[in-house]
């Protein structure tokens, strides 16, 4: 079973997913949670068989030792995957919900799954600049970014979709 556990991240996404949460609150009213940090590359090969030569929706193009969630302690994985909580305990997948929660990971340094063109992974956060093999010392931080305008930032819309 994929960790959950942010002592699993590497340092910098530690305290970027600890921001994250406080912010998705205070800016967004929403509250978060890890559903993934790191992960084997038993259990990313298990995932990359899904919607192939398992039955399910391909959910992942990165094969063992390809993601960024397949990087292990010391460094700790380099990715983490969330959730956002519904009004009664359980999770909503209301997509602008976590493409407002991104770009504040996005603003924070990291970068975001849901603004990938190709293959959209809206719940997925990562190291900047990070392709396979690439490593961070555990020295490394995330250097935050000036707001960029994404219309689903504003609380009313979505406040609106809950």
């Amino acid at each position: 079973m994929p960790s959950r556990n942010p002592n699993d991240l590497h340092p910098a996404l530690k305290e970027c997913w600890v921001e994250l949460v406080k912010l998705a609150k205070t800016e967004l009213g929403l509250e978060i949670f890890l559903t993934c940090t790191h992960r084997s590359n038993q259990e990313q090969d298990a995932l990359y068989s899904q919607g192939r030569t398992k039955s399910g929706s391909i959910v992942t193009y990165a094969k063992a030792g390809q993601s960024a969630h397949n990087v292990a302690p010391p460094q700790g994985a380099h990715a983490f995957d969330f959730a956002v909580r519904n009004n009664k305990g359980g999770i909503t997948w209301d997509v602008p919900k976590y493409i407002a929660v991104a770009a504040i990971a996005r603003r924070l340094g990291a970068d975001a799954g849901a603004f990938w063109t190709g293959f959209m992974d809206a719940p997925h956060i990562q190291m900047p600049d990070w392709s396979i093999g690439k490593t961070y010392s555990t020295s490394f931080r995330f250097v935050p970014t000036k707001p960029q305008p994404i219309d689903v930032l504003s609380p009313k819309k979505v406040e609106a979709k809950k």
